[in-house]
C-alpha cells in the first residue's frame, strides 16, 4: 500500500515534468507539482522512521531523481509573481531529500551525483531565495553531503555567503551554516600546503619550458 502510493506520486510527477506545455498551462502544472510534492512530503514525514527506511531502501534513488527534476523545473519557471509558490515547492523538495537521507544513508551517494550534475546550483539558490525555511533546508542538505571533496571545493568559493548565514539571527540557519562552514574549513586546510608549494614556485620563477 505504502509503496504503491509512492509509485503513483512519482509517476504523476514524472508525467507532469515530461509533458511539453504551452506557457499558459505552466502555472497549472506548477500548482500540481507543488501539491504532489507536498503530498510526498506528508507521506515521508508522517509514516515514521521504520516505514520510511523500508521505502527509501527500495525507492530512495528514484525519489531523489524525481525530486531533483522537480527542483530544476521549479527554478526554471520561477518569477517574481510566483515566488511564494516556488519557495513552498522548493522547501518541500529539500525537506524530502533531508528526510530520505536521514532514513537511508545509502541514498547520499545518489544525491551527491545529482547535486554535482544539476543545472541548479545550491549556492545560487541561497543567493536568490532568502526565505528562512528554504535556507535552512538547503543548508542542512548541503551539510549532509559536504564530506564529498568535489562539492566542498566548489562551495569553498562561496564562503562569504555561508559566513553571512552562519551569523544569521535565525538560530536554525546559523547552526546549519556553521556546521557546513566547519566542514569546508577542513577541506580547505587540506589544500593549503599545495597552495604554498605553487606559490613558492611562482616566487622562484618556475617555468614550464624545457
Amino acid at each position: 500500500m505504502v509503496e504503491e502510493l509512492i509509485d503513483n506520486i512519482l509517476l504523476s510527477l514524472n508525467s507532469l515534468l515530461m509533458e511539453p506545455l504551452k506557457p499558459e498551462a505552466t502555472r497549472a502544472r506548477d500548482l500540481c507539482l507543488s501539491q504532489l510534492t507536498g503530498l510526498l512530503l506528508s507521506c515521508c514525514a508522517g509514516w515514521g522512521a521504520t516505514v520510511m527506511q523500508a521505502v527509501t531502501e527500495e525507492k530512495g534513488d528514484n525519489i531523489v531523481g524525481v525530486i531533483f527534476t522537480v527542483i530544476s523545473a521549479t527554478r526554471a519557471d520561477a518569477t517574481d509573481s510566483n515566488r511564494k509558490e516556488t519557495v513552498n515547492a522548493l522547501v518541500a523538495c529539500f525537506r524530502i531529500l533531508n528526510l530520505v537521507m536521514m532514513c537511508d544513508e545509502g541514498v547520499k551517494k545518489t544525491l551527491i551525483l545529482f547535486v554535482r550534475n544539476s543545472p541548479v546550483s545550491m549556492m545560487e539558490l541561497l543567493r536568490t531565495f532568502t526565505e528562512d525555511n528554504l535556507v535552512v533546508q538547503i543548508l542542512e542538505m548541503c551539510d549532509r553531503i559536504a564530506d564529498d571533496e568535489n562539492l566542498a571545493q566548489q562551495w569553498v568559493s562561496d564562503r562569504p555567503l555561508l559566513d553571512a548565514n552562519a551569523n544569521s539571527s535565525n538560530p536554525e540557519i546559523a547552526r546549519a551554516a556553521q556546521s557546513l562552514v566547519s566542514k569546508l574549513s577542513v577541506v580547505n586546510s587540506d589544500f593549503e600546503p599545495l597552495a604554498g608549494v605553487f606559490a613558492s614556485m611562482g616566487t622562484e620563477g618556475f617555468s614550464m619550458e624545457m
